[in-house]
């Protein structure tokens, strides 16, 4: 980015990265005080449990230890490292590992300004457009306020950390950036599978963008992507010693199911985009017709980048690299993963936030690309904060209901619970338990015992048999109730012996009719709300 990206440098005024980072500080707060949320209590509950000297071991082993049922073929070793430090410094205080979340969040969004700010060469309203768009986008709740959701957080940092140390080192050759970039890109690699494009990605846009800079300036890329490459080795290695010989995965081109998920993620990567709920459409269209559009729009963006290029406007041919390039490096491979999910999009987000600063150079249009970003990006911003955000107070009052019956210091009990899986569109306490029964975030008396909801269970499908809700209950003198209902009201009680004794025939009563997550429901509800 030597001739034609100008001299202006990487120092971004101070004053404006504060506004930025306080504004996606400000849109994050809300939820700051919230409490775990389904995963966050399986996997706080392992790895605060296990010592620092069997971390390195994750290196060659999924991260999960087998707590589902079944094995991940995931290595996330420094996401691992990252639960192992807060639960240290935090125990049972969700309030610390969101701040962390919140950290790592606010890292991206000035990674994203500062991009701006260079390839924009220099320009404030495009620089600090890119960072609040990117800092308010809507498909960020679920990473930010979902303590789990850090894996994706970790991997974008690591991936512009690699980026921007890519082209300084490019530009300046100074060593420190070529081990910086190397480093995150390895801390990348084993903390989301991602990582691995962008590489990729900066290779392309030093190809597409900035191929004449110079033998010197080649000569650098060539020894920084050379050590990526090693550090692909390394990773390889180690998912081979973990998992052994992989499949090539799903052939997503001829599923229709792979291109209904594609449509939700183009919808909430451009809010404004009616996609959402493809598969309710009467007539969703066919696959062919999808590869057909698909195509013919991939096609044009790639004819215009070259147009623009040869024209030789830097600043169209940001908004296309960064649009059509980074859509096809980052959305495009989200087809082979099985299941929709919005903190998906927390990378390839960047590509969007990036491609809107830049036209925000244009004085012509400025203000209208501005709005026309902001405004609907943060109204579906604070429409999907405000389950997760609830959702974070339900559970604060669910542990604190627990935490408070525990106070008298009682012996032996059963606990018996009935939340929801999700409050609304965010997720609550879904496959959480036994672990959240468990330290740091409860400390049940020996030989006390958990009946939860079936959904609330870390194996659902295991329930019956491995909780054996009917034998607990004969066997338990006293116990506490604790049932959520759909609006988030939580109800809670002390069973005392006569108490225990009913809800055990009645559970036995349940059961002779075909006990199911909903008749369940409504059998914790009836203790929790009927005086025997």
């Amino acid at each position: 980015m030597t001739s034609e990206n100008g001299d202006h440098g990487w120092a971004m005024p101070r004053i404006a990265l504060v506004a930025v980072l306080a504004a996606g500080f400000l849109a994050f707060l809300p939820s700051l005080l919230g409490g775990f949320l389904a995963d966050d209590f399986t996997y706080i509950a392992r790895f605060s449990r296990l010592k620092i000297s069997e971390w390195p071991a994750l290196f060659t082993k999924e991260w999960s230890g087998g707590v589902w049922g079944f094995p991940l073929r995931e290595l996330r070793p420094f996401a691992a490292l990252s639960f192992i430090i807060d639960s240290r410094l935090y125990g049972g205080n969700p309030v610390g590992y969101r701040v962390t979340n919140m950290l790592l969040h606010l890292s991206a969004v000035g990674l994203v300004a500062l991009m701006t700010w260079r390839y924009s060469r220099g320009s404030l309203f495009a620089a600090v457009s890119a960072g609040l768009i990117f800092a308010l986008h809507p498909a960020h709740v679920e990473p930010v306020t979902w303590i789990t959701g850090r894996v994706d957080l970790l991997g974008t940092v690591a991936a512009l950390v690699f980026i921007v140390c890519c082209e300084r080192y490019s530009e300046s050759g100074r060593v420190a950036f070529a081990v910086t970039g190397l480093i995150a890109i390895f801390v990348g690699l084993f903390s989301k599978e991602f990582c691995m494009l962008a590489p990729l990605i900066v290779l392309s846009k030093w190809l597409m963008l900035d191929f004449s800079a110079g033998a010197t300036a080649w000569k650098r890329r060539g020894i920084v992507l050379g050590g990526s490459i090693v550090l692909f080795g390394v990773y390889a290695f180690c998912r081979t010693k973990a998992f052994g010989a992989e499949a090539a995965g799903a052939n997503a081109w001829n599923d229709i199911n792979a291109w209904h998920r594609h449509a939700s993620h183009l919808s909430w990567l451009v809010p404004i985009l009616p996609l959402n709920g493809l598969e309710e459409w009467a007539s969703p269209p066919a696959v062919a017709t999808a590869k057909r559009i698909w195509i013919a729009s991939v096609g044009i963006g790639l004819v215009a980048l070259l147009a623009v290029r040869i024209a030789r406007s830097w600043t169209w041919a940001c908004v296309l690299f960064f649009s059509v390039i980074w859509y096809l490096f980052t959305l495009v491979p989200l087809m082979v993963v099985g299941y929709f999910t919005p903190r998906h999009l927390y990378f390839p987000s960047v590509g969007l936030a990036v491609s809107l600063g830049m036209l925000c150079t244009m004085p012509r249009v400025r203000y209208l690309v501005l709005c026309a970003s902001i405004i609907p990006l943060a109204m579906s911003h604070v429409l999907v904060l405000r389950p997760w955000a609830k959702a974070g107070s339900i559970s604060r009052d669910v542990l604190g209901r627990v935490h408070a019956a525990l106070a008298p210091g009682h012996g032996s009990y059963v606990l018996i619970t009935a939340v929801p899986e999700k409050f609304e569109t965010a997720l609550l306490m879904a496959w959480s338990m036994p672990a959240g029964a468990s330290p740091p975030f409860m400390d049940l008396p020996p030989s006390s015992k958990i009946i939860v909801r079936p959904g609330n269970y870390v194996r659902p499908e295991r329930w019956f048999d491995e909780l054996q809700p009917a034998v607990v209950l004969k066997e338990s003198t006293e116990g506490f109730v604790l049932y959520v209902d759909e609006k988030g009201a939580v109800i809670s009680r002390r069973l005392d012996l006569r108490g225990v004794r009913f809800a055990s025939e009645s559970l036995d009563a349940a059961i002779g009719r075909g006990l199911s997550p909903e008749s369940y429901t409504e059998w914790v509800k009836m203790l929790a709300t009927t005086t025997q």
